[in-house]
């Protein structure tokens, strides 16, 4: 019997999408057979599918500071039927965590931002002195609460080529 999959809440920026596939490769490292599905906007779903680990992508189209809550509402009964035990939200938004609220999944991680008391249930204070960078906040999700931050170096980002499109290139 396979573990449940997880449900990562993705960024809406660039940048931060590259960097968040530190928690993608610590997670697969943690539980290979366990499923990592990604919850992204459109600007960054597609770059989301591209990374090496993620079983699936789920586009949320809600622009950016849209409370948008019918969609948001029909996206996480949508997410129910995956079973996720866990969602590890990383934008710091309240609504960028309704969705996994939404669904029901039993385990919400992420920072506390902008109120999420009961929202997230498995919740971290952010301290900055000790996590100075993105990368090591989203690497820390992946950790228990209490667990010690790793001294190694966060493992380098990875995207899969998409032959199709450097075919299109090419031949132009």
């Amino acid at each position: 019997m396979s573990a449940a999959p997880v449900l990562i809440v993705a960024p809406a920026w660039v940048g931060d999408m590259v960097m968040a596939h530190t928690l993608v490769q610590m997670l697969t490292a943690q539980s290979p057979a366990r499923a990592i599905h990604l919850l992204a906007p459109p600007a960054t779903a597609p770059l989301g599918a591209r990374r090496p680990g993620v079983s699936q992508v789920h586009t949320l189209s809600v622009a950016h500071g849209e409370l948008a809550f019918g969609r948001r509402w029909r996206t996480s009964r949508a997410l129910r039927r995956y079973r996720f035990d866990q969602a590890i939200v990383l934008p710091n938004s309240h609504k960028s965590a309704w969705i996994p609220w939404l669904a029901g999944i039993p385990r919400r991680t992420g920072f506390l931002g902008e109120a999420r008391f009961g929202i997230l249930n498995d919740w971290r204070r952010l301290d900055p002195a000790r996590l100075p960078r993105l990368v090591d906040r989203f690497q820390a999700l992946a950790l228990a609460a209490d667990a010690p931050q790793p001294n190694e170096a966060p493992p380098a980002p990875e995207l899969e080529a998409d032959g199709a499109a450097r075919d299109l290139v090419c031949a132009r």
